[in-house]
């Protein structure tokens, strides 16, 4: 498995298995446990609630309607509010899984599309920079 689908496995088991509530207790921020209107813990945000936190079955999710932008739980570890790393919170639920709902996991990202931002390619190649041959050489190696 190349290291983007390794992330996106990693992203996906923790969204999936942690909450907001739980992960912002780790770095001592009380956070509403029911779907409400709630502060965004991704801004300075103290006056007025700016953002909305849905709370289903193994999709919790913030929308905040400052910055229009959807957040996962995930997203706590890759901007540092929670102070733990994404490998150490993967590996910790990883290694009590059942080979069994490692499978379903793996599994469910082998149908899982990538998408490549090519603009860079395409740019350099609507500037002449880059040959027809050379972009489609940059977008399969990418």
């Amino acid at each position: 498995m190349d290291d983007l689908l390794n992330i996106k496995l990693e992203y996906k088991v923790i969204d999936y298995f942690c909450t907001f509530d739980y992960l912002l207790s780790y770095a001592g921020i009380e956070f509403p446990s029911e779907t409400s209107m709630c502060f965004c813990p991704f801004h300075e945000n103290v006056n007025t609630k700016a953002a909305k936190l849905f709370k289903e079955e193994h999709n919790d999710h913030i929308y905040c309607f400052a910055e229009a932008k959807q957040y996962r739980p995930h997203h706590l570890l890759t901007t540092g509010i929670v102070p733990f790393t994404i490998q150490h919170v993967f590996s910790a639920i990883w290694s009590n899984l059942s080979d069994y709902e490692k499978s379903i996991f793996s599994e469910d990202l082998k149908y899982h599309t990538v998408n490549v931002d090519f603009s860079k390619y395409y740019d350099q190649y609507k500037k002449c920079k880059l040959s027809y041959n050379d972009l489609l050489s940059s977008l399969i190696n990418s």
